[in-house]
């Protein structure tokens, strides 16, 4: 835990016992791309350095989490004090479930792009079929969720291919300037040299035009090589899961202790019932030469075979004193109120997260689509404001794939008003309700309209669907229809047979 002195507005001094450094979250701003070059980069090297020793810790906890290695409950020190007592451990990863809901929620149903430019929409399309890019941005959602920023990276490859990569937040960071629309003045990427050492490390600066390698002792950076780009801006893209950069379970890590502490308690109390204290009353006639440790293995044996033998104590002058017994000492469980105490912190760790309890009766069976409108809101709020970010980072993206596309005469110049990016929440629909909505609606809404409000019950595109009313109406019209009186010939024909 990191400890702050806090002084509030009456001057009174508070020590803060914080899980992360104030500064783990810390977006990096410089006045301008000389402010890391001067002085032989010694800028570059403090952001580095503070990058790996106050950012990339938090981001390191916060992964363990969402893989179910819960720092607290897993820390190696004994958590009981009785040397002899249970120890022990059960983590729960209630933070990999949350980012696991959040991320099929949002990309369950794949990113919709579409460019207004036919040409250009080709092009994107085939460069996002060809890097899968639905994976790609299930990933990134993930690491939003779960660390609260993302980075992918667009490039060109030797056989002059665009490629679309995620890059590791352990490692990876971007530079801001300073004016309110924080545009990006460089990006860094550092890695180890050697998989077993941590000693030198290769360092990527990227620029608008350029990225510099380095050798980084940990001391001195050493310009290595210069490469040019031709995309015009950082080719580095970094996304974040809400403005403050903050992970969907980052604020119920707390709580996540808890539930582990509360469980780890009840299975230690499960395992102590299995050793609980023999109390004897009454005696063992031992024999006078037996030694201490003979005696407890006699005692042993006879608690293993399940068979007590034992004689009634008796006074100073060799008479009868008292009664023969034996049982356990069992610690009393309040079964109820400890399911309680344990089920209260469950339900405050998915209302805080705003991630439904699917386990929780009110939440199954069949609700009206208002009803769920009303669950899902926390959820829809936070859908809406990672969208919306997300979408500024995928504009961006586009934006590099469309200029260097265009370098390569395969796309018209980039204009973002162009992009369109659709995202279809993964969520089940009551169908019933969407039926009758659009019954109730027929007659006041185009026909259009009405099949693109069916198409997730019909699992047809409205416009296919469109073309089969216009077959089903052009067959109809073009049937033969019989007269007034051929009709009533074939009626009488009929009766007549029968």
């Amino acid at each position: 835990m990191e400890q702050e002195q806090f002084v509030d507005s009456n001057g009174k001094v508070h020590f803060l016992q914080l899980r992360f450094h104030r500064e783990s979250r810390l977006v990096y701003r410089v006045d301008s791309l000389e402010d890391l070059t001067k002085e032989n980069y010694q800028l570059l090297k403090l952001l580095i350095d503070h990058h790996a020793t106050r950012q990339v810790p938090r981001l390191r906890e916060l992964m363990d989490y969402g893989m179910g290695i819960n720092h607290t409950v897993l820390d190696g020190l004994r958590r009981r004090r009785e040397e002899d007592a249970s120890d022990t451990r059960v983590a729960h990863n209630f933070c990999g479930n949350i980012s696991l809901f959040k991320q099929g929620y949002i990309v369950g149903n794949p990113i919709q792009i579409a460019y207004a430019d036919e040409k250009t929409d080709d092009v994107l399309h085939s460069v996002d079929k060809d890097n899968e890019v639905d994976g790609l941005n299930r990933d990134l959602v993930k690491d939003l969720s779960e660390l609260g920023r993302a980075h992918d990276i667009v490039y060109r490859t030797k056989e002059d291919k665009t490629k679309l990569r995620r890059l590791d937040p352990l490692d990876t960071f971007v530079i801001y300037d300073r004016t309110l629309s924080q545009h990006s003045i460089a990006a860094v990427r550092y890695y180890h040299r050697s998989l077993f050492s941590d000693d030198e490390k290769t360092v990527e600066l990227w620029t608008d035009t350029h990225v510099i390698h380095f050798h980084y002792d940990g001391k001195q950076l050493v310009e290595e090589s210069v490469e040019p780009h031709y995309f015009e801006q950082i080719p580095i893209t970094e996304y974040a899961n809400n403005n403050n950069r903050v992970s969907d379970y980052e604020p119920v890590l707390a709580l996540v202790d808890l539930y582990d502490s509360a469980q780890s308690d009840t299975g230690n109390l499960m395992r102590d019932l299995s050793d609980a204290i023999l109390l004897v009353t009454g005696r063992i006639n031992f024999p006078a030469s037996w030694s201490e440790e003979e005696k407890v293995d006699f005692i042993k044996t006879m608690r293993n075979l399940r068979f007590m033998l034992l004689q009634p104590p008796v006074d100073a002058e060799g008479k009868q004193a008292g009664n023969v017994d034996a049982k356990y000492l069992i610690r009393s469980y309040d079964v109820q109120g400890s399911e309680a105490y344990k089920q209260r912190i469950a339900d405050d760790i998915h209302q805080l997260t705003n991630i439904p309890n699917l386990n929780d009766v009110h939440f199954s069976g069949t609700q009206s689509g208002e009803s769920m409108k009303y669950k899902l809101f926390g959820l829809e709020q936070e859908r809406s404001t990672l969208e919306s970010l997300f979408t500024k980072g995928l504009k961006r993206r586009y934006g590099l794939i469309t200029t260097i596309e265009n370098k390569a005469g395969h796309t018209e110049p980039y204009e973002p008003q162009k992009l369109s990016v659709i995202f279809t929440p993964n969520k089940t629909l009551n169908e019933l309700d969407q039926v009758n909505m659009v019954k109730n609606l027929y007659g006041l809404v185009s026909e259009q309209t009405l099949l693109e409000s069916v198409k997730d019950v019909t699992k047809i595109d409205p416009q296919t669907e469109k073309e089969r009313l216009q077959r089903e109406k052009e067959d109809s019209q073009s049937m033969p229809r019989l007269s007034p009186t051929e009709e009533m010939s074939s009626v009488g024909d009929g009766d007549g047979e029968n």
